[in-house]
């Protein structure tokens, strides 16, 4: 039986909220793993120690602590996914990508949920709440294809 010319535009995406790895099919002649890292902060790192201080109005010149306006770190990683997302969707659009796998942290792959365009949605055969970005490729491909066996 002739390969099947579908199953060479399927890549896998492992990732969390600091590493993304987009591995094609080994059978897509000269597609590479594509690596996308973005530096973790923690909350100390990015947000000030002590809350604001605003003068509401008719408050009498009494200040009042002010809560921040948004949460950084979580807009950075909407802007670390947002990059993965924009490579996929580079991908898609080259014909490089007709399938996709995807092996995300739980947090991450609700962020993830949340933020697909529905052209890249489309592409998704299975989705899985596992953190096995740092395996080795091979390892990524042969649980990839293990899920997609019994999905």
């Amino acid at each position: 039986m002739p390969p099947d010319p579908e199953r060479k535009r399927t890549w896998t995406l492992a990732i969390n909220a600091a590493r993304a790895r987009l591995l094609p099919s080994p059978d897509l002649p000269g597609a590479e793993e594509i690596v996308i890292e973005t530096t973790v902060h923690r909350p100390q790192d990015v947000m000030s120690d002590r809350q604001g201080r605003s003068f509401p109005p008719g408050a009498g010149g009494r200040r009042a602590a002010v809560e921040p306006g948004s949460d950084p770190l979580e807009k950075e990683t909407r802007a670390f996914l947002h990059k993965v997302l924009d490579a996929l969707e580079r991908c898609r659009k080259a014909d490089e990508l007709r399938h996709l796998g995807v092996f995300a942290d739980p947090t991450t792959l609700g962020h993830l949920r949340e933020m697909w365009e529905p052209a890249l949605r489309d592409l998704i055969l299975f989705e899985s709440a596992k953190n096995i970005v740092d395996l080795d490729a091979g390892e990524i491909r042969r649980r990839a294809a293990d899920e997609m066996k019994s999905g």
